[in-house]
Formats: structure tokens, C-alpha cells, sequence
């Protein structure tokens, strides 16, 4: 036993060594801590507490459930070493429970164990618990700077009966791909009259106050600046079908109608926002939630632009919660 025990730490140990040589600065503090409880796990074997070893075959599991609802969530590409350390996850499992069903034969269950147990199972929950609830975001670009930055990540309820409101920040199927998710801001209401007249919002005649709003092109574009009109040049190639038909159907004496069951959003970056002026409304059924909170952010990198890879040197300590 004494040797299988050993055998074990040093396998973790230059697993985890090989994991933070190939990750490089993008090891982050969570691989880490899987690591240390792996090492914890050995010592249950070790001690012949069954279910402390049973406890860390859920554990594991449940992480790889969380791994896989992120990437399932944000669309993230499996790399080599990626899939490398999910078969050595999986078969560890596998021997996990091997080894707790063995301890079972070998003798009865101990009131110590239970404790131990029971933790294993809390740590799991708590790893699955928030991405049942809430679904994280990270921001790809820079579409609703000063307000969400790149890198931010946020939450978003899963389950709420929101009711959208001007003003709000909403996060939504992408009406392109819906694959996608983004965030934008609500400017229109359905049968809002919506227009924009050298970069000033108008609602139903009158101008809207947006103090979140910040302009930082130093040229014109028509288009983008006095919308609604008739796209030109290179601007009338990147108005996609949805917004072209909205053109076409929904802007009357020069104001457009927001139709009943959407709505009419825009970056506060107002400036490099691809938004509901180049692809269309959002239709309410496609509206996911209200971003409650930013649970963590990444400073991006030319490497790395969304900041996904977790360096500890880039973490924006300020902007969590």
C-alpha cells in the first residue's frame, strides 16, 4: 500500500508540474487547488477512509461538470494538452472508486469517515451549485466599455422572471448566431421612437439622457452617427440582413419603431459597438437576464483578448463582485 501511496503523490506532483510548465503564466489558482486535492485524496487512501476516497472520485467529477458546462457555455476549443488532462481526470475517477470499493471490503465504515464524506460532497455542490443558478459570460470586446470591460466575467440568473426595462443592461442570444451571447444595453422599447442625430439618442422627439454613453472615434460615420439612414461604402457591407429589413420595414419619417416583442439595443462604447444598428432588434423571447454581478475579471492580451487563461498577473482585483 505504502508503495501505491507514493507512486501516487509523484505522479500528481509531476502532473501538476508538467500542467503549470505548459500553462505557463495562464496556471491558475483553481487548476492548482485540484492538484492539492488529489494530494488529499492519496492521504485518504493512505489513512483507509473509503468514503474520504469516494468523496474525491464526486469531487473530481463534479469539477470536470463544471469544466464542461463553461466550455459547452463560451464555445472554448479543446487543446492537446487540454484533452490530455481530461483523460488522466477521468481515468482517476475510475481509480478512485476502484480503490474506495476496496477499502469497503477490507473493513467496516468508520465514524470518522463520515466527516470527511460529507466535506468532499459540500466542496462538490459548491462547485456545480452556481453554474445550475446562474450562467457566466465572459466579454469578448470592448462593446460596452467604461460600463463591463474586456475580460469581465459576469453572472447572469438563470432563473428569473425579469421584465426588460430602458436602461437595462441584458444579456441575449446574438440573433445571428444564437449560438453566441451578448450584452448590450436597452435603448428602445417596443413602439419606441427611436433615432440618433450626431451621436445623441432621441426618444419619441425628445434627447436621452445616457451619462454611461462615451464616444471615442475621432471621425464621422454617417451611418452609425445618424441613424436611421441609408448605409453606404464599406458601413452598408457590414449592415447584416436582420437590420437591413429593419431599415426597409420599420423607420418611418425618419424615426425607427420599435415593433411589439423587441427591442432596440446599443453598446455604451457607442462608437465600436456592432449593435442593434448593424444587426437588427432583439426579440424578448431571445433575452436571457439582467447581469447581476462581475464575479471575477482578466486584464486582456494580445495572446489572449478575452483574458479566458486566468494569469494571475492580470487580474483585476478591483472589479470582482
Amino acid at each position: 500500500m505504502s508503495f501505491i501511496v507514493t507512486l501516487a503523490r509523484w505522479t500528481i506532483f509531476l502532473l501538476g508540474g508538467l500542467y503549470c510548465w505548459q500553462a505557463g503564466h495562464n496556471a491558475d489558482i483553481l487548476s492548482a487547488a485540484s492538484f492539492l486535492a488529489a494530494m488529499i485524496a492519496v492521504s485518504e487512501i493512505e489513512q483507509k477512509r473509503s468514503w474520504g476516497v469516494y468523496g474525491y472520485a464526486i469531487f473530481s467529477a463534479s469539477q470536470l461538470g463544471a469544466a464542461w458546462m463553461t466550455l459547452a457555455q463560451d464555445h472554448y476549443e479543446l487543446t492537446v494538452l487540454g484533452a490530455v488532462f481530461l483523460s488522466t481526470r477521468i481515468l482517476a475517477i475510475g481509480l478512485f472508486i476502484i480503490a474506495g470499493a476496496a477499502l469497503s471490503k477490507l473493513q467496516r465504515l468508520r465514524e470518522s469517515d463520515w466527516p470527511r464524506g460529507a466535506a468532499w460532497l459540500l466542496a462538490s455542490i459548491a462547485c456545480v451549485l452556481p453554474l445550475v443558478f446562474f450562467e457566466r459570460f465572459t466579454i469578448p470586446t470592448g462593446g460596452m466599455e467604461n460600463s463591463i470591460l474586456t475580460g469581465d466575467r459576469i453572472l447572469v440568473s438563470r432563473f428569473t422572471n425579469y421584465s426588460p426595462r430602458r436602461g437595462d443592461i441584458v444579456a441575449f442570444f446574438y440573433p445571428v448566431d444564437r449560438r453566441q451571447r451578448y450584452v448590450k444595453r436597452i435603448v428602445g422599447m417596443p413602439h419606441d421612437h427611436i433615432r440618433l442625430a450626431e451621436k445623441v439618442v432621441y426618444l419619441d422627439g425628445a434627447p436621452l439622457a445616457e451619462p454611461y454613453a462615451i464616444h471615442a472615434a475621432n471621425y464621422v460615420d454617417d451611418y452609425r452617427d445618424n441613424f436611421p439612414v441609408e448605409p453606404v461604402g464599406e458601413t452598408k457591407q457590414s449592415v447584416m440582413t436582420p437590420a437591413q429589413l429593419m431599415l426597409q420595414r420599420d423607420v418611418i419619417d425618419g424615426e425607427l419603431i420599435v415593433p411589439a416583442g423587441k427591442y432596440f439595443v446599443l453598446g455604451d462604447n457607442r462608437d465600436y459597438s456592432l449593435d442593434s444598428r448593424y444587426w437588427g432588434f432583439v426579440d424578448a423571447k431571445d433575452i436571457i437576464g439582467r447581469p447581476f454581478v462581475i464575479s471575477e475579471s482578466m486584464e486582456p492580451d494580445q495572446d489572449d483578448p478575452t483574458g479566458v487563461n486566468g494569469s494571475l498577473t492580470r487580474i483585476r482585483w478591483k472589479r470582482f463582485f
